[in-house]
């Protein structure tokens, strides 16, 4: 990626070719391999780039004492603004604590932090999964008459903050539809394979699966690989098929939507997304106030709107990420 990695010289802000004062935007992320990471990346990166600015990246590779280090050095080189993903809400405080001190802005992306920092960017992971949850319901009352039937909750790593997000928002919108029954749950980590596994399992041991709620893609894309190798699969809009719907919009659930083996994604867009957090540090510079937290709008995609206007205005961010 063209990123400007961290390295071991100042970073003092420099001239650039107008004599005005160079910004450097630190970012702190723990991964770079999930796509939705790499967009994160790329809006930085093409933001910066447009407002002649320095990017400074740094990947803990998912060690939350590697990302406390990765900030201070940060701030010990002299950057500007702290942006960061955090690999945990509470670990990466001394960090948060350290930037406040030298008097560095402090932008979250994409998930919360557990403190008052200048602004958090992230989307509505409750009511998107509430979103997700109206879904399911929509297809199970058009296949039975009423919203009732049996689904399976793929969670994220339990523990992070956005598996309680999406979590809470999968129970909160249950209650509407008292008929549908989670016939089986479990921690798929945010992960292809480990959620392959765990729906491997629940198929094995449920003979009537309706839907699958998995809340991130990748882990949709490993249960309908399940459905599949459990000789379960039928194409969308067929009978027998098993409703998936997952949150994210990465490009392998994309993918599955444009070949008819996922039914929906509750997109979000992570490219604009931290996009909108560098123009809202120009903004800051420019003396205004700030909201604490952007909920950044979710969409729901689907085989049906994937080519809609609606849709492309919005962006399939997964088309523009490697």
């Amino acid at each position: 990626m063209a990123a400007l990695l961290f390295g071991t010289s100042a970073c003092s802000s420099p001239q650039g070719e107008s004599g005005k004062e160079t910004k450097i935007i630190g970012y702190s992320t723990f991964n770079l391999t999930n796509p939705y990471f790499a967009g994160i990346l790329k809006g930085l990166e093409d933001q910066t780039e447009q407002y002649g600015w320095k990017l400074v990246v740094t990947n803990s590779n998912n060690s939350v004492e590697k990302q406390v280090s990765d900030i201070d050095n940060m701030l010990t080189q002299g950057v500007d603004v702290i942006m960061l993903t955090p690999a945990d809400a509470q670990a990466v405080l001394p960090a948060i604590e350290s930037a406040k001190r030298e008097n560095v802005p402090v932008f979250a992306l994409g998930d919360t932090v557990s403190a008052d920092i200048d602004q958090q960017v992230l989307p509505d992971s409750v009511a998107a999964a509430e979103e997700a949850v109206d879904q399911i319901a929509a297809h199970l009352k058009s296949k039975y008459g009423e919203a009732r039937g049996s689904v399976v909750n793929v969670r994220g790593k339990i523990g992070t903050v956005v598996e309680r997000q999406r979590e809470e928002g999968f129970r909160k919108a249950l209650e509407k539809y008292p008929a549908i029954n989670v016939v089986a749950e479990g921690d798929g980590g945010f992960d292809t394979a480990k959620a392959n596994s765990l729906m491997a399992d629940i198929l094995q041991a449920n003979a009537q699966v309706d839907a699958v709620w998995a809340a991130n893609d990748a882990m949709a894309v490993g249960a309908s690989a399940a459905i599949n190798s459990a000789g379960r699969f039928s194409p969308v809009g067929s009978k027998e098929h098993i409703y998936v719907i997952s949150m994210d919009g990465a490009k392998p659930a994309i993918e599955d939507i444009r070949k008819g083996v996922q039914d929906a994604t509750v997109s979000q867009n992570p490219i604009e997304m931290a996009a909108t957090a560098v123009r809202n540090v120009k903004i800051k510079d420019e003396g205004k106030t700030l909201e604490k937290q952007v909920n950044f709008p979710t969409l729901l995609i689907t085989g049906d709107n994937i080519k809609s206007p609606e849709v492309l205005e919005y962006g399939i961010w997964a088309d523009d990420v490697e």
